[in-house]
């Protein structure tokens, strides 16, 4: 599941990027999934290298 909200996040955070040329200053906002996602995608590796060792 949190795989799944990454990537979520990962393309919302790129449709967001590409809408510059509508929604202008607007769509930097873009970068808050790409962070969110950038944080799952770690916790995620955290908790499978714990479970690991």
């Amino acid at each position: 599941m949190r795989i799944a909200c990454g990537i979520f996040n990962v393309v919302l955070g790129v449709a967001l990027l590409a809408s510059v040329p509508w929604t202008g200053q607007l769509a930097l906002l873009g970068v808050l999934p790409l962070a969110g996602a950038a944080l799952i995608f770690w916790t995620v590796r955290r908790l499978q290298a714990s479970a690991q060792g």
